[in-house]
């Protein structure tokens, strides 16, 4: 069911109302709005860029890392095949011989923690043997932590750099085992190779970590080591796991027969220029925001002050006319009729002559309230000047109904009106026409309603009801509008 044409275009008026009573908040209001998205729009691409220049800071990084740990591994397993190579050289190599070698590895690559020799994969000699006497005799095959990586060396024939592998001497350490095979017959190229047995080369674990560099970095980044060959189950070497988790920046280090990945996070902090922009951005925001909120309603305070009444806040006569024209147009398209009652205050100016300007401008202004408390909120009441008010009553069709507005204004203002410690009563001439059935112009309505107005007045008067009975004295005069 449709609202009728009358009540759709009240309500549109009245939300047109809204809007425009409220337009500095609403402005004030899409300003912030605006602005708060464009600068979180900008700050998320200030973020952004510092988030890539964090992740090309920490790709930088892990690039010095993996390039610091496969130089290391390089010198320990060129350095474990010169030893394996004079073995091969030497099958049936004794203590002396293989210290000397050994002691020349460990010179040149001081990671070298120590070497085993392991024929036919049992532990004959160590060096130094200071500290790991407990490894002479051990058999790999019954250890099955170190036996995988001797196992995968010998049976896919290469280097297997493995671990952190726990010693049976104590502690842990990376081992690069090294398979070595011999010729059954020793330099006749006729005669197949068989396998003679391993040459493990351990390396301290926090020796390598050092030289990668992962441990006191300076940066803002949370970095890992993790293993991740078949030989060995997947581990964390060195660092925190949490660098491994989602957005991860991730490098894999080639190592001989294994497979090492470093991985870093930037850290989560706020960046200073992050919040530079963000700030900036907002104090931006609510000045554009609130020099239009100040604008705006200066603007509209200057707009109701020109459509309204100085003394009493009451529409004056140019809203007056802006509504009678709405009306107007209203009742052209819809046939709704409405009511334009003029009136003036019987008695006003002795008043105003006794106490003087002050009170009489506080009694216009108090029966304009008192007038807008026995209306509708719909009806307009205007003061056009001196103590003449006009009101526009839409909802006012017939000549009955005009009666009744017109009593309840005559009974508001002929109520008792206490001022300095009297009682001073007025009376009120009224005049009302309806349109179109009295007048079908503005100008038209104004001036027959002014017209039966007076035409009150006048009856009153030969009624012997004098509209201005005379007063005392008078103690001031006032200004009124």
């Amino acid at each position: 069911m449709t609202a009728p044409p009358a009540a759709a275009d009240r309500s549109h008026r009245s939300w047109s109302g809204v809007l425009r009573r409220h337009l500095p908040v609403l402005t004030l209001l899409a300003c912030l709005l605006a602005g708060g998205l464009l600068t979180e729009g900008v700050v998320r691409l200030a973020a952004e860029r510092v988030a890539e220049q964090r992740a090309a800071a920490a790709s930088l990084f892990l690039s010095g890392v993996r390039a610091r740990l496969e130089g290391a591994v390089g010198l320990i397993e060129t350095m474990g095949e010169q030893v394996a190579n004079a073995i091969r050289q030497r099958p049936f190599i004794d203590e002396d011989a293989f210290a000397t070698v050994a002691a020349n590895a460990r010179q040149a690559v001081p990671l070298i923690r120590h070497l085993a020799l392991a024929p036919d994969n049992v532990v004959t000699m160590v060096h130094p043997l200071a500290g790991n006497e407990s490894a002479l005799g051990l058999r790999y095959a019954e250890v099955p932590e170190q036996w995988v990586t001797v196992e995968e060396a010998r049976d896919m024939a290469r280097n297997v750099f493995s671990g952190p592998v726990r010693l049976v001497q104590g502690g842990e350490a990376f081992i690069l085992r090294i398979p070595i095979f011999v010729r059954r017959l020793p330099y006749h190229p006729d005669f197949p190779m068989r396998y003679w047995g391993a040459l493990s080369v351990v390396v301290e674990q926090q020796a390598l970590v050092t030289v990668a560099g992962l441990e006191d970095h300076g940066m803002p980044l949370t970095v890992g080591w993790r293993n991740e060959g078949r030989s060995s189950p997947a581990e964390l070497i060195a660092g925190a796991g949490e660098a491994f988790g989602r957005d991860a920046i991730t490098l894999p280090v080639r190592v001989p027969g294994g497979a090492w990945t470093l991985a870093a996070r930037p850290v989560a902090a706020a960046a200073p220029e992050v919040m530079l922009v963000r700030i900036a951005g907002w104090i931006i925001t609510a000045l554009v925001g609130g020099l239009f909120f100040v604008a705006l309603r200066a603007h509209r305070q200057a707009a109701q002050l020109a459509l309204r009444d100085h003394l009493t806040g009451l529409p004056n006569r140019r809203l007056l006319l802006e509504r009678l024209e709405q009306l107007v147009a209203l009742s052209d398209r819809t046939g709704m009729r409405f009511a334009v009652f003029y009136f003036d205050l019987d008695g006003f100016k002795p008043v105003n002559d006794r106490y003087g300007h002050r009170v009489g401008d506080h009694l216009l202004v108090e029966v304009g309230q008192r007038i807008l408390g026995a209306i509708r909120r719909s009806d307009t009441l205007a003061r056009v000047g001196g103590d003449e008010f006009v009101l526009v009553s839409a909802e006012t069709a017939t000549p009955a109904e005009a009666d009744l507005v017109a009593g309840r204004i005559r009974a508001a203002v002929a109520a008792p009106w206490p001022i300095e410690g009297e009682e001073v009563r007025l009376g009120t001439s009224v005049g009302c026409v309806i349109y179109p059935t009295d007048a079908d112009t503005i100008h038209g309505l104004l001036e027959e309603a002014d017209a039966r107005m007076y035409a009150d007045k006048t009856e009153k008067r030969g009624r012997g009801r004098a509209p201005e009975a005379p007063a005392a004295p008078p103690r001031g005069r006032a200004a009124n509008g």
